[in-house]
C-alpha cells in the first residue's frame, strides 16, 4: 500500500520514491522560507540577504543539495554570502 503523495516507479521502492518527494518538498520550502522571512546579514546585522544565484553544489549536487549567493540588502554593505 503505498502513502499519500507517493507513487510506483519500475526500479525503484516505495521507499526511495518517498524519499525522493519529500527531498523535493523539502528544497521548495526552504526556497520559500528565504522568500518569506530573508535572514540578517551576519557582517553588518542589518540588511536581509537576497539570493542573488542557485545552483547545485560541485560535491553534492547530485543528491539534490544547492549552493546559494545571497547578496546584503544594506545600501552600505552589500557583502556576499555563499550558503
Amino acid at each position: 500500500m503505498l502513502a499519500w503523495g507517493t507513487m510506483l516507479v519500475w526500479g525503484q521502492s516505495n521507499r526511495e520514491v518517498a524519499m525522493s518527494i519529500l527531498g523535493d518538498l523539502r528544497a521548495v520550502a526552504a526556497k520559500l522560507s528565504h522568500q518569506d522571512n530573508p535572514p540578517i546579514c551576519a557582517f553588518c546585522g542589518k540588511g536581509k540577504l537576497v539570493l542573488i544565484d542557485e545552483r547545485p553544489d560541485r560535491n553534492f549536487g547530485a543528491l539534490g543539495v544547492v549552493e546559494q549567493t545571497l547578496r546584503c540588502d544594506a545600501a552600505d554593505c552589500g557583502k556576499l554570502t555563499i550558503d
